[in-house]
Formats: C-alpha cells, structure tokens, sequence
C-alpha cells in the first residue's frame, strides 16, 4: 500500500491515503459515519487505537477522491463509482461513460448502456432495468394489445364512451395510445354503423361490385359506383387511355405539340415528348452542339473532324477523315468526306485527300495524264 521516503513518512500508492496509507479514497469520514463530529480528544483516542489497523478510519473524508493521497477529485455523475487508482467512472446502470452524464441511448439499457432493449411493436424499455415500458400494449414484451376499452401504459386507462356508445355491442373503439374516440376499421359515423366499402364494392351495404378498371382509377364512389379516371385515361370503367391527341383526366384537355418533332404527348400530363435530337417545352429546338439523342441527352464523341447527328450521334466526317470518330487521315489514293471517293490521278500521281487535286512533279493536266516539256536555258518550254 506504501513505501517510505528517507525520513521515514509513507508515501501512499494510487487510492490510499492517511499517515499510514490504510484508508482507501472512497471510504466515508468519521464525520459521515456517525453523523456528527465528536470532540477534538476524541479523534486523537481514535487516532492512536486505530492507526495500526487496515480498517482505520481517517478524519478527513477522502469520498469523489482517486490516485496519491486521494488528491484527485472524482468527476463521475448519477451515482457512479469512481475508480479509487486512475478515476475511471463506473457507470450506475442507465448511464454511460466517460463521466456518466448521459442516459442510454433508446433501445438500450443497463451497465454503460450495452444490453438493447427487446420490446415489441416500438414500445420503449426502462434504461435502468430494461423493463418494457408498454403503451397501448400489455404483455412482458408488448406483445399483446389492449383489450376493448382499455388504453395507455399497459392498458391500465379505460376509455371514456364515444359519443354515449358502449364498447362492448358496437363498432365503436378507442385508440389505445391516445384513448381518442373512433370507429372500428369499415365503420364511419357519430355512432359508428355506417358502412366503409372495400375500394371495388359500393352501396349502402356496400354488396355491390365496382365496374372500374382499378389501375386506371382513382376512386369508385361509394353511394353510385362511378369511376374516377386517374389521368390519362376517359371512359365509364377507365378502361381506355387518351388518344395521340389528347391528354389529363377523362383526356378532355388537347394536346399542343408539333408531331414533326414530337413522338408523343405524355397522357398524364400533356408534356411533349420529343424525337431524337429534339429539345424545347414543345420541341421546337436542335440539341445544343456536341450533344444528341432522346432529351439530348448523350455527349457527340466526333471530335473537330467530323459533324454530329443531333439524332443518333453518328459522325459525318469532314474531307480528308474517315472512322467512327473521325479521326483516322484518309489511305492513299482516297479524299473526301469519309475517304469515300478514289483519286483520278494515273502514272502513280497521289492526290489531296482534302480536295482530290495533285500531282507529282513533271505532270500536270486532268488526272495528271500530261508531262511537263523540257525547259530551255531562256525558260522557254521545249
């Protein structure tokens, strides 16, 4: 617990304290432990009968202290232990470190917060016990519900009546969180026996079959059986979509766009679908350059050698260049756009691949089909 400097005091480890380091740093004072403090002579008396002893306790209260002597004070908060050596907070459970001010996280529970929680239905539990905390649910997990009538924290509420309706005989029912009055699921109401029909029946007792085409329907209406058409689509059942020119609800509204560049008109919304290198609220515009495609949407890869087409992306070549992208020179005896026509030149002559036109020296004319005459010294032809 000690050892001693050359004059003989003891020097204490981490978490003892005293003249003779028998008094451990969480341990309570005299003053804490008898609830008083006694006279002066009587601390001397207990001084020399107890100094010897393991379980001497010191006058001064060491309690919330750690490490040499006890001079550290203990930072730890809703009841935690602190570690009488290094300090280190031992968290009450509930709580979690480093100096145990802050609750669990929910969903978990217990020492430094590690067990999660194991409630059913989005019931919270206890962080300190891990107790389901239960509403609008009873059972040791939350797995069962309210009985009819009964509502709140472990279904201990009785509900109030609903508009003077017991819940025993009707379609009536409280809701089991809140305790607020409604109807049974197919009941609507002040006194809950109206009838909610299923989305394809209609009728007082709701007994009779809708005509809808119901994924083309909005609602069929309960008293009448009438069908609301979701947009884009008309007729007594829903059963047919708007026509090339129409669009919208029951496909009373007339389209606006230019079939020369437009595919098609969106039904449910009247939007102007456009061709391939169309763009514009009613395609009235080319893609911009360098792009093409549906909603000009794909990027030209033609380079500066070659032209775009704004529809499919495919490159015209410029004179002088041919390949996918352009960007391959033309073979010998080749010129033009894409390479595509053959040189005229005969006697080995090698044209321009941009224009067609050249020569070797010597030849000249059509096709270079004539030879250059001898020059004389006055720079006449020979």
């Amino acid at each position: 617990l000690f050892r001693c400097d050359p004059n003989g005091k003891c020097l204490c480890l981490d978490g003892f304290a005293g003249e003779f380091c028998l008094r451990k740093c969480d341990e309570v004072s005299f003053r804490n432990l008898l609830g008083f403090a006694p006279p002066l002579e009587s601390y001397k008396t207990i001084l020399i009968l107890y100094k010897f002893y393991e379980n001497f306790k010191s006058i001064i209260d060491f309690q919330g202290k750690f490490g040499a002597n006890c001079k550290f004070e203990c930072h730890c908060e809703n009841g935690a232990t602190c570690d009488a050596v290094n300090g280190r907070c031992i968290c009450a459970a509930g709580f979690r470190s480093p100096t145990c001010e802050e609750k669990c996280d929910e969903g978990f529970h217990g020492m430094n917060c590690s067990e999660p929680c194991d409630c059913l239905n989005n019931n919270k539990c206890d962080p300190v016990t891990g107790k389901c905390l239960c509403v609008g649910w009873m059972g040791e997990k939350c797995e069962r519900g309210c009985p009819k009538g009964f509502y709140g924290p472990m279904c201990s509420k009785k509900c109030d009546l609903c508009n003077g309706i017991s819940w025993t005989d009707s379609n009536a029912a409280c809701d089991p969180i809140t305790g607020a009055c409604k109807c049974e699921r197919g009941y609507k109401g002040t006194d809950c026996k109206q009838r909610v029909c299923e989305e394809d029946m209609y009728g007082q007792d709701c007994s009779k079959q809708c005509t809808c085409v119901m994924e083309n329907t909005e609602s069929c209406a309960p008293d009448t059986g009438y069908c609301r058409c979701k947009p884009g689509y008309a007729g007594d059942s829903c059963e047919r979509i708007c026509s090339k020119l129409f669009w919208g609800r029951d496909c009373a509204n007339k389209c606006e766009c230019d079939y020369n560049v437009t595919s098609e008109c969106e039904p449910t919304s009247g939007r102007c679908v456009c061709l391939p290198g169309r763009t514009g609220a009613k395609c009235a515009n080319d893609c911009p350059d360098g792009f093409f495609g549906l909603d000009c949407a794909f990027k030209c890869r033609c380079g500066e050698n070659g032209v775009c087409d704004k529809r499919d992306g495919s490159c015209k070549c410029k004179n002088g260049w041919t390949g996918a992208k352009c960007d391959t020179p033309c073979a010998a005896g080749t010129y033009g756009p894409h390479c595509a026509i053959a040189c005229r030149c005969k006697n080995g002559g090698e044209c321009d691949r941009f224009t067609g036109e050249y020569c070797k020296p010597g030849r000249f004319g059509f096709g270079c089909g004539e030879t250059c005459g001898n020059c004389t010294l006055d720079g006449n032809m020979s």
